[in-house]
């Protein structure tokens, strides 16, 4: 969503002013039944064009906007409106355009029901500095007292002002099954993965089942739980449980106890397994078996050892993976090619901690944030607090040191997450410490701070709700307006898409009819825009000094040295405007024949574009100057 602004409605509502030839019919909308927050819109245009559908709400004295995904030429377009906020009214029109211009639909109304009550709800609060990152939170989490009874699990969508705009009820999508195998992780695209015991599914904001992947025969014995990512070829990455009988009676267990193994399974979008890792086969199985009965698995599994309890999933810069084991409070890094451990770090661990007291234990999330770094949510090695700690692992003597850390100002016992976001912040989701937090770059100061009204396991950003549009590339108008100068055409891609401006007729600027000043075109791809400035110096006597003028260095940091060839003795005077027409500098030099060459110095003046004249006899020249 979009706060309205001055500039926003300049560059949206005041700059669009090409009408397109194109029909907009069949208009239709209705919520969708399960979901009070999803709207599906559905119209028709002819001829066949690309499309959006645009909407609005008020917020006291705010307009906040929302616009769709821009979809492909065709005669029926389809959207779902998503990102709304319950008991809310909104205004929305549909939107088609080609190469001529923009057709609008006709404005219409809804309004946004109450929220089921099952849905948690979070609270802003008041942080000394204000977050740069833009985007929704991302949360899983399940009614309070109801997490271990296999009901309430949901997913939830939340803007930066706390309130809830997408939700989903994990039961609503996956079979049936117990509270540990209920999950639900953004996998990008605007795509949500849930799973259940033996389901794994994953469906677009709009609610569309993408991928169904649900696990037959001999794979029932395993279980989702904790944690899949999406790899980048499409494939799908999960932890799954894997019930085992062992002989422990060597250490004090029954000869054929029931132990919770743990493995990672690799499908495809299809469902077909391409690839298993199994802890059994690569750790030692009678391991840790002390203080690990029961815990996590007792109510599907009573009175079995939970072993690893692994949690989480990352892929390293070098496609190694990462997966965390809660019970043990390791970190394995795993070879994806030969299934081999390159590392262990924690306690113990082939990679040391140093020191000792850096250790972290207990732990739910870990993930990569550069080149042999790794941040860990650390929830139990400070006995009354949690942290988030970064390392840095050295190949050089083998050790975990430790880099920075943010020890929260609760206790955490389980669940938990942190995450790098793009602009190097960091997001925290603190389990059942039920708070959401973003620090900045400097990883100590707030920017964004939530209470969660629920147990919370993870918190993730997600940057848009909507795919977006291509990149624009506008292609500068390398020309300066005067009486003699030619129309340019102007290209942009992507295309079909339009322009507007002062002097602009279809795809062609003319600098005469726009006149002295410095311009504005813009260049629209549905709601899409990129703008580029030309200026027009506003010199009438442009009588073409046959003098080739050129500059050097041309872009120049400030010194810039201006060079030309006369025939004849003569005095010129040169003189540097702005793209308003402004003098900014000036000067004159001596008589002179033949290569003649100065140096002028411009650091003084701002970056951007000028134009040098040089004036012979009453006779004009000029070059476009660059300042950077």
């Amino acid at each position: 969503m979009k706060k309205l602004t001055a500039t926003l409605i300049f560059t949206m509502l005041v700059v669009v002013y090409c009408t397109a030839s194109v029909a907009i019919s069949n208009l239709s909308y209705n919520v969708q039944a399960a979901n009070v927050l999803r709207y599906d819109v559905s119209f028709s245009v002819s001829p066949d064009s690309r499309a959006y559908v645009e909407y609005y709400y008020l917020d006291g004295t705010d307009t906040i906007w929302g616009y769709t995904e821009i979809q492909d030429s065709a005669a029926t377009h389809d959207f779902t409106l998503v990102g709304l906020v319950s008991s809310t009214a909104y205004r929305f029109r549909p939107a088609a355009f080609d190469a001529s211009g923009i057709s609008y639909g006709t404005w219409t109304s809804f309004t946004t029901a109450a929220l089921p009550n099952a849905l948690p709800s979070i609270t802003s609060l008041p942080v000394p500095n204000t977050s740069t990152t833009e985007g929704y939170i991302f949360t899983n989490t399940a009614r309070a007292g109801l997490f271990f009874n296999n009901e309430g699990e949901t997913a939830q969508i939340f803007d930066r002002k706390g309130n809830l705009v997408w939700y989903q009820f994990i039961d609503a999508v996956t079979a049936p099954g117990f509270y540990q195998c209920k999950y639900a992780y953004p996998s990008g695209e605007q795509r949500v993965v849930l799973t259940s015991c033996h389901e794994l599914v994953e469906i677009s904001l709009a609610g569309e089942e993408i991928t169904r992947i649900a696990l037959q025969g001999a794979d029932t014995n395993y279980y989702f739980h904790h944690d899949v990512i999406k790899k980048p070829n499409g494939n799908y990455l999960a932890i799954a449980a894997n019930p085992i009988r062992l002989d422990f009676s060597g250490t004090g267990g029954a000869a054929d106890s029931l132990v919770i193994s743990e493995s990672i399974l690799e499908f495809t979008p299809a469902g077909s397994l391409v690839w298993q890792w199994d802890a059994k086969n690569q750790l030692d199985t009678t391991s840790f078996v002390e203080n690990a009965q029961g815990n996590y698995w007792f109510n599907k599994f009573p009175g079995s050892y939970s072993w690893l309890h692994t949690n989480s999933l990352d892929i390293d810069l070098d496609g190694g993976i990462l997966l965390s084991a809660r019970k043990s409070s390791q970190v394995f890094k795993i070879n994806p090619n030969n299934k081999s451990i390159i590392f262990t770090a924690g306690n113990p661990g082939s990679f040391d901690i140093y020191p000792v007291s850096n250790r972290f234990k207990g732990q739910h999330c870990v993930t990569v944030t550069g080149g042999n770094r790794y941040m860990v949510y650390d929830n139990l090695s400070k006995d009354t607090v949690s942290r988030v700690v970064e390392y840095f692992a050295s190949g050089y003597d083998n050790s975990f040191r430790q880099q920075w850390e943010y020890v929260l100002p609760l206790y955490s016992p389980v669940l938990g997450s942190a995450y790098q976001l793009d602009n190097d912040n960091i997001l925290i989701g603190t389990g059942t410490g039920s708070s959401i937090i973003e620090l900045d770059a400097t990883r100590q100061n707030k920017v964004l701070e939530m209470n969660h009204s629920e147990v919370l396991y993870r918190a993730y950003s997600i940057a848009s709700l909507y795919a977006a549009p291509p990149a624009i590339s506008f292609a500068v108008v390398d020309t300066f307006c005067g009486s003699n100068l030619q129309p340019v055409t102007l290209t942009a891609t992507p295309a079909p898409g339009f322009f507007t401006g002062p002097g602009v007729t279809g795809n062609v600027f003319d600098p005469v009819a726009a006149g002295p000043g410095a311009h504005e075109l813009v260049y629209h791809y549905g709601w899409a825009t990129k703008t580029i400035t030309v200026g027009c110096v506003g010199i009438e006597d442009v009588n073409g000094l046959s003098v080739d003028l050129k500059l050097y260095p041309n872009p120049s940091t400030g010194l810039v040295n201006f060079s030309y060839q006369l025939q004849q003795n003569h005095q010129a005077h040169w003189s540097v405007v702005d793209l308003t027409g402004k003098l900014v500098a000036e000067g004159n030099t001596g008589t002179m024949s033949g290569q003649v060459e100065f140096s002028v110095d411009l650091s003084s003046l701002s970056k951007g574009f000028y134009v040098a004249q040089l004036e012979v006899n009453g006779q004009r020249t000029y070059t476009r100057l660059a300042l950077q």
